[in-house]
């Protein structure tokens, strides 16, 4: 069949694989009448395709539509060559731009696929580890980070949640991700597929995971009470406490006085913040990036609290630590922004000093120009001259 006359076939017939008309291909003086999606079966037939190469085209079932670095690809595949991919690629089912280094799949072979390979938890288990890997560790900067977060987000269209504890811990880490850059429609997509999890209900550590999602959701949209209540019930459903959740504690408590500091009790989300860091101080992992952030959160209640010359002097000293650290830009631009609200009214050119520093810093985390966090720094300095 010749490529004009597929693409026509394509054109009239539809790209769904429930459409039931047939068209006629013909192969060495052989014609067969199929349904288009009979005919890519037959291919696989023909192809004798490798489980190498089966298990390739799974993974691509959950890469983006716009397509993927291949370099990404592989790399989480934790794949040494590209031989398989390069095969497919020549064979016609995976499509490459070469002038950008992307792969993809066509829309119809992508709805196909993903019928006939089944992209689950534990089939793609070594590219979900790849993933999972670039996750645990979200508070470094990544230059490709849009790629990994579009690919989060088709990952959980595409696959089939078949193994529930391993797919919370994928949920767990890849929230924080996600959270990280502000994706909440994402993050309320992923919680719902984990209250519809089996077992999720008699899991009290999923559950309070979920509910501190739920919070942060809520409280991203403003809704306070509502955010209080899910960090709360968090809290509670994981009584009586036990070590082996005292991260998941430390950070409940955390963003509960967050939320209280916005609902204007500034003493009461003192002390529950103190509370998170001597938890996290007592059980948890101390060098985590978690601590820095209630770090951050400490000085900022301290401030809010009137101990504005104590919060200073916390996160100068946050900033000498995070400096040293490769790769933490955007948590470094954070602390500079805290910094500056806190010293506006009292030395405002100290705080404009501060704006400064947080805009290369943003820069450097590889955020664009035209980035909001970016834009609102510019708009500061063009009132300042007015």
């Amino acid at each position: 069949m010749e490529a004009s006359d597929f693409l026509q076939a394509l054109r009239t017939e539809g790209l769904s694989l429930s459409n039931p008309n047939k068209v006629i291909l013909t192969k060495d003086n052989v014609s067969h009448k199929q349904r288009l999606y009979q005919h890519i079966q037959t291919l696989f037939q023909i192809q004798d395709l490798s489980p190498d190469a089966l298990d390739t085209l799974r993974n691509m079932v959950l890469m983006p539509g716009k397509g993927i670095s291949k370099v990404l690809f592989h790399t989480w595949q934790g794949k040494q060559d590209w031989n398989t991919t390069n095969d497919l690629v020549e064979y016609g089912w995976i499509q490459e731009d070469t002038i950008h280094n992307q792969i993809s799949l066509h829309p119809f072979l992508h709805e196909l696929l993903k019928t006939e390979t089944v992209p689950a938890i534990t089939s793609c288990a070594n590219l979900l580890k790849g993933i999972f890997e670039n996750c645990i560790v979200y508070g470094m900067d990544v230059p490709y980070y849009n790629a990994l977060l579009n690919t989060i987000e088709s990952i959980y269209r595409n696959i089939k949640l078949d193994d529930a504890e391993s797919a919370a811990m994928f949920m767990d880490t890849t929230l924080a991700y996600l959270a990280k850059y502000g994706r909440i429609e994402t993050v309320a997509i992923v919680l719902k597929l984990m209250r519809n999890m089996p077992g999720y209900g008699g899991n009290k550590r999923h559950t309070a995971i979920c509910d501190c999602y739920m919070g942060y959701v809520e409280y991203m949209n403003g809704s306070y009470q509502k955010a209080k209540q899910h960090y709360l019930h968090g809290l509670e459903f994981l009584e009586p406490f036990h070590p082996v959740n005292a991260d998941l504690i430390s950070n409940l408590k955390n963003n509960l006085g967050q939320t209280y500091l916005a609902l204007g009790e500034r003493q009461t989300a003192l002390s529950v913040t103190e509370e998170a860091i001597s938890i996290r101080q007592e059980y948890g992992t101390v060098s985590s990036h978690d601590t820095l952030v209630q770090g951050l959160s400490y000085a900022q209640l301290l401030a809010a609290n009137g101990n504005w010359q104590e919060a200073r002097k916390r996160l100068f000293a946050l900033i000498r630590f995070v400096k040293k650290i490769e790769g933490m830009h955007l948590f470094l631009a954070q602390l500079y922004k805290s910094l500056a609200v806190i010293e506006a009214k009292r030395l405002p050119e100290d705080s404009l000093q501060h704006y400064r520093k947080a805009k290369p810093a943003l820069l450097d985390g590889f955020l664009p120009g035209s980035h909001p966090e970016i834009q609102k720094i510019d708009q500061r300095f063009k009132w300042k001259k007015c």
